[in-house]
Parts: structure tokens; sequence; C-alpha cells
């Protein structure tokens, strides 16, 4: 185990993973089903393939040798993972993107790490070491808690000086049972890698590095989850009657190629990532990379002027949530070393 390579790995993959979604913005052409629906083709199928084809060389093997039990379990949690994204951009648009990144975010991170302690290292939760993970989780939950807050002070800001306000026209109560379902069912896609361990050996068996053998679980895990976002694009396409954009002559091609590429490169590193942190990885990992998305996207924020003209107050609040998520990735580190 190499504990400071699998913590700049895992950095390295949230920094991009906090990011990827950047080229979005530079769409002049597209709406948004038409930029997610290549995005998901190119992260989700023909990247992961790719990946997992060249880099374990019995890929065939592999699959076939292996249960069906063994194939089901990472393809279900990908499936789960899949609806998470769905769930996901309907929850941004009726609560809000503070809301939806707390909750969702600070489940994701929660559960994506207790999960895979409970169900696979339940003797490291009553060591000395799982007490500081777990000092690590709550004080990380308080810091995503505090980006939330800075996130609802910046909105209301904006709000007070835009012309008008939103009108509510959904109910509340179910809104926020999208958003608590989304985060529930989003670690389940770190739940792919935790529990697809017979794949991962027998990949390795076969002769594949423990970093490569991880690909071939990805590539399970997210043929499962790519059929739910196809779907739901094709149901924007055809509502939107959006189709006839990707016949017009555009740079949208290249900035949904490229937020693909960069997801599923920051998805690859962090399985890396897992293989340096341990036999508890996909479940250490997970926290530490769920704390360096959010660090990377608020950092990226700040940059980029989202954070500008909003007064001190939120940006203060942010320093301090940025703070806590800084002590939480050191606890949680510290008691996987």
């Amino acid at each position: 185990m190499n504990l400071g390579i699998g913590v700049l790995l895992a950095i390295l993959a949230a920094v991009i993973n906090g990011n990827f979604a950047l080229p979005l913005k530079r769409a002049r052409k597209w709406s948004w089903e038409n930029s997610w629906g290549v995005y998901s083709v190119v992260a989700f199928l023909i990247l992961p393939f790719a990946l997992a084809f060249f880099t374990n060389p019995a890929l065939a093997k592999t699959i076939h040798t292996v249960s069906r039990t063994d194939l089901l379990v990472p393809l279900l949690f990908g499936a789960g993972w899949g609806i998470s994204q769905v769930l996901l951009g309907i929850s941004v648009s009726r609560v809000g993107i503070a809301l939806t990144f707390a909750i969702v975010v600070g489940l994701s991170a929660t559960f994506g790490t207790l999960v895979p302690l409970i169900g696979l290292h339940r003797e490291f939760l009553v060591s000395r070491k799982g007490a500081v993970v777990l000092l690590g989780l709550v004080i990380m939950v308080g810091g995503i808690s505090l980006c939330a807050k800075a996130g609802k002070e910046r909105e209301r800001i904006e709000m007070s000086s835009a012309a008008h306000a939103p009108s509510a026209s959904y109910s509340y109560g179910p809104a926020l049972a999208i958003t608590i379902a989304a985060g529930i069912l989003t670690p389940m896609l770190n739940y792919a890698l935790a529990f697809g361990e017979p794949i991962l050996k027998r990949a390795a068996a076969l002769g594949a590095t423990p970093a490569n053998a991880t690909y071939s679980v990805w590539l399970i895990a997210l043929l499962g989850g790519m059929p739910v976002n196809l779907l739901y694009c094709a149901y924007l396409l055809n509502r939107n009657h959006s189709w006839a954009a990707f016949a017009e002559r555009s740079y949208d091609w290249v900035y949904a190629i490229l937020m693909g590429i960069m997801w599923m490169g920051s998805i690859a590193l962090y399985g890396i990532a897992t293989t340096y942190l341990g036999p508890s990885g996909a479940a250490i990992g997970w926290g530490l990379f769920s704390i360096f998305v959010i660090l990377a996207a608020n950092v990226s924020g700040l940059i980029t002027g989202e954070w500008r003209d909003v007064g001190r107050r939120p940006v203060r609040t942010l320093s301090s949530g940025l703070a806590l998520l800084t002590v939480a990735s050191m606890l949680i580190a510290w008691g996987n070393r």
C-alpha cells in the first residue's frame, strides 16, 4: 500500500471530476440533452470498453468465467447510479443547486464510505483508526453543510438583485424526496467497485494488474447506468424537438466528447487510487474523492468569478466549509495510514 500515491491520485481524480462539466458552458447550439447524450455514450460505453479491452489481456475470459451473480452485482449498482443522475438533474431544477448538492454529496459521501466498510471491513470501524475516519466523516458533513449554506446565501443575494423571484410551481415534499433518493443512489457507483472484488480478482488472475483490473468492473457498472441516461436524453430530445441540433456544424460535439473524456478519466484515476489505499480503499477513497470534488468545484467557482459581487458573508461561510473539508480529508487519510 502506498498511501501518498493513493491520496494524490484521489486528489487529481477529484479535480478533474469537479470540473468535467465546464465544457458544457461552451455549448452554443446544442441543448443540455444533446450534450449529455453524446457525453453518456463516450463516458459510459466507448471509453470504459476501450480501457478495459486494451488493459485487460483476457477481458472476454474474465467476464465469461465469473458467475452471473458476480456480474449482476456491479451491473445493478450501476443501474441504480444511472437513475441517481437523472434524479440529480430533476432535483437541481426544483430545489436549487446549493441544497441539491448539499444533500446529494453529503449522503453520497457518507453512505459511499460507510456501506462498504460495514459490508466488507466491519472490524475497521471499531478500531482506533476507524474512529479517526468516523470523526473525519462527521467533520466532512459539517463542511458540506457550510458550503451549502454559502450557496444559499449567494442565491439569496443574486435573487434579491434579479428582476423577479422564481415562482414555486412544485410541491417541496416530493422534490425533497427526489433529492434524498438521488443522494442515496449516487454512491452505488462506488458500491459496484467495492463489491466487484470477484471480478477484480479474476481479472488479476488472468494477467491484469490490480489498477487495470478496475476497468473491467467500471465497464460492467457503467453499462448498467448508461440506458437510463440515454432514455432520459431521448425523452427530452423528443419533447424539446432538439434532435435537429445534431445536424448543425458546431464545436459542441468536441465539448461533449471532452466532458466524457474528463469524467471517465477521473473515474479511472479514482479506481487506480483505491488500489493504493489498502484493503478498504474503495470505502476510504470515496470519502476523500467526495471531499476533493467539492473543494475543486468551489475553488474553480471562485477563480471563474461565480462568487464575485455577492459580499463577504457567503465567501466567508464558503471558506469555513472548505477549511473543515480540508481537515476532514487529513483525518480520513491519517486514519487509513
